[in-house]
């Protein structure tokens, strides 16, 4: 709030102007703010001059119900001290110019709340940590129980196939008392059906054939799960000791049961692979202030614990990344360009390869290191790259 803007702005509940206050500047925490229950209007008056800022803060009861109350957008001081989140979302949030003398912002409160690992007091701790980033979301896929699993449904539907291939063969055997039955399917289940009356005991080709269909399913959906697992992308250095450093000072479970993660060939995260966790690992470490939000630092009280911003991250990375480009585009081409002045055209040519030779190792090591790009694309991106340099190269002689 600017400071030409009155110190005080009426904050009147909806409805109830006999519960009224004042939101005022956040000398004294002590001070009045109203609270708003879920679905509320709360309205804000401001000045005409200047720009307006205020923000609505969700707190938890005891009952587990949701109230708001006012935020001061200078301090950042929440009122009504109490047991409740210490984390905030500002929302809703607004910002704008009023038009009109004093001019009535409304807004329709909506429910809300975050998780904190702090407000916990007992329980599984370990399970509110993996859920509070998706770079801590490691577990186990069991890989050597699936490939004990896939072995034994594969054995069982082994030795179904060698049955049924036995039926076969009988019926397909030169002695065999009815060949209609190796080339007729109704046939075959009429003689079953006669067969069955004689004896409930016998087994026969559709039985087998229900029980194959049977463990094939069972077999094919393990498999395919399977492969969805493999597929999987392996926690980096940097996510996972994080998490096995959690586990290792607040020891949240049991010897026994934390063992997990010390299984380290065995474990997944469930986050889509980064195309830059490279860099992702670099930006986290040197610049964790900038990219940890008053929210995601609201998450933990814990001093070796660090949350970041994942939209800031990214913003960050992206824009380094088109400068990287942008130098990988236009450094090269200057170069090329001052060496069109030396008039030793054979001189000329040697440099122009070597620095044709340096940039193209450089940018496919970018590729290589910060994105995805597979060996096929990489060859491809180096390729219309070095196009681009030869392209220049090729003008030398007509500049001279």
């Amino acid at each position: 709030m600017s400071e030409d803007l009155l110190d005080i702005a009426e904050i009147i509940r909806s409805k109830t102007p006999e519960d009224r206050s004042f939101y005022k500047e956040s000398n004294n925490p002590s001070d009045s703010i109203a609270l708003f229950d879920v679905g509320n209007n709360a309205w804000l008056r401001v000045p005409r001059q200047g720009n307006f800022e205020f923000a609505i803060v969700v707190r938890k009861q005891e009952d587990g119900k949701f109230v708001y109350q006012v935020k001061d957008p200078k301090s950042g001081i929440m009122y009504k001290e109490g047991a409740w989140f210490e984390q905030e979302q500002l929302s809703p949030q607004y910002i704008g110019r009023p038009s009109w003398l004093f001019t009535a912002i409304v807004v329709t409160l909506a429910a809300f709340a975050a998780t904190s690992i702090s407000m916990l007091s007992s329980g599984w701790h370990i399970s509110v940590f993996l859920d509070s980033d998706e770079n801590f979301k490691i577990h186990r896929r069991f890989g050597y129980l699936h490939s004990r699993l896939l072995l034994r449904k594969q054995d069982e539907i082994r030795r179904l196939e060698a049955e049924l291939d036995e039926l076969d063969d009988l019926d397909e055997a030169a002695d065999a008392p009815d060949k209609l039955r190796a080339r007729s399917r109704v046939h075959d289940i009429a003689l079953e059906k006669r067969e069955l009356a004689d004896d409930q005991t016998l087994r026969t080709r559709s039985m087998i054939l229900d029980e194959i269909e049977e463990k094939l399913s069972a077999y094919d959906d393990l498999l395919l799960k399977s492969q969805a697992l493999n597929a999987m992308h392996r926690p980096t250095d940097s996510d996972y000791r994080s998490v096995e450093q959690y586990i290792f000072d607040r020891k949240p479970l049991v010897d026994e049961e934390q063992g997990f993660i010390y299984e380290k060939d065995d474990l997944v995260i469930l986050r889509e692979g980064r195309e830059d966790a490279f860099l992702d690992t670099m930006t986290e470490k040197f610049l964790q202030s900038l990219f940890c939000t008053s929210a995601d630092r609201a998450k933990t009280d814990d001093p070796n614990l660090h949350y970041f911003s994942k939209s800031r991250k990214d913003t960050f990375i992206t824009t380094l990344l088109v400068l990287v480009l942008l130098i990988l585009l236009i450094l090269p081409v200057f170069l090329l360009y001052r060496l069109t002045e030396h008039h030793n055209i054979n001189l000329t040519y040697t440099v122009s390869i070597g620095v044709l030779l340096v940039f193209t190792l450089v940018f496919s090591a970018v590729l290589s290191l910060f994105t995805q790009a597979k060996r096929h694309e990489i060859f491809g991106a180096a390729a219309g790259y070095v196009a681009v340099l030869v392209v220049f190269i090729s003008n030398i002689p007509n500049v001279n």
